[in-house]
């Protein structure tokens, strides 16, 4: 039925996401090392230069992306009441963008479905 389908998609979708999530900490890690060399003529260090802003840039737009999907990862694995793995991935994006409250957003979501709810209801 319904419920099967939506187990079916909510475990397809978790596959999909730990993919990217693979692809995305493999580009950072291939793009931290890459062209490291010394140049000694102006024209090489002007060009060395605009090289690693433009890899600061896209690993500045890989870092964002990863968070994010780290993000929909947790939800999806929320979803699927696999709570333990979604608190992971929350913390995981958390770590990546500690400024941001997306994570700790939804790790309090978490904590409500846990029963942990904290309200202080004096």
């Amino acid at each position: 039925g319904a419920g099967g389908a939506l187990e079916t998609f909510l475990g397809e979708a978790c596959v999909l996401y730990e993919y990217l999530v693979e692809k995305y900490q493999q580009m950072l890690v291939a793009g931290g090392g890459a062209n490291r060399g010394q140049s000694h003529s102006q024209s090489q260090s002007q060009s060395q230069s605009q090289s690693q802003f433009h890899r600061r840039s896209a690993s500045g737009g890989l870092v964002a992306g990863l968070h994010r999907l780290l993000l929909h990862h947790g939800d999806l694995k929320r979803y699927s009441r696999l709570h333990a793995a979604s608190e992971a991935s929350y913390l995981r994006s958390s770590k990546l963008a500690p400024g941001r409250g997306n994570p700790y957003n939804q790790l309090a979501v978490l904590s409500q479905l846990r029963g942990g709810g904290g309200g202080g209801g004096n």
